[in-house]
């Protein structure tokens, strides 16, 4: 398994992300060749979960 810990913030949003930011965040970690992410310290939005299950 090769992982990363996301964390869900952006400067000058904090954590109120959009579906465009996850989307990116996600591209990002599928683009460095993770098989693994680990969701630090709350919940995510649905959107990030249910693209992550479409993803495998």
């Amino acid at each position: 398994m090769y992982g990363v810990t996301r964390h869900q913030d952006r400067l000058g949003k904090g954590s109120a992300l959009s579906d465009a930011d996850h989307h990116r965040d996600l591209s990002y970690i599928m683009e460095v060749g993770a098989t693994t992410v680990r969701f630090a310290h709350y919940q995510q939005s649905e959107y990030l979960y249910s693209r992550c299950d479409s993803l495998g």
